[in-house]
């Protein structure tokens, strides 16, 4: 996906539209808190990018970081943006970012 085409998702979702979560889990996904939802979506896709978790986590405030925005747009799908959107997910620094 390029950075085009996130935007246009990004700009979908605003608008409430945006496929229903494809992601089914051992556990009650939904009763997590959003950012955990996020942050778990996010270390899938970068476990698929480079074989690891090698993105670097950080928080400042009462926003938290994972790096690699740009990275990520590559190897993530259509369905993982727009449920990392959906969840409150965005764009900082080059970076996504959640406040908490």
């Amino acid at each position: 996906m390029d950075r085009a085409r996130a935007e246009q998702l990004e700009k979908d979702v605003e608008m409430g539209q945006g496929p229903d979560s494809e992601y089914h889990f051992a556990f009650e996904f939904e009763d997590l808190p959003d950012v955990v939802k996020g942050m778990m979506i996010l270390s899938a896709v970068d476990k698929r990018r480079d074989g690891n978790f090698s993105a670097d986590v950080c928080a400042e405030h009462d926003i938290i970081y994972y790096t690699g925005y740009e990275e990520s747009l590559p190897d993530i799908t259509e369905n993982e943006f727009l449920k990392l959107i959906e969840l409150g997910w965005f764009e900082d620094a080059d970076s996504w970012a959640h406040w908490t």
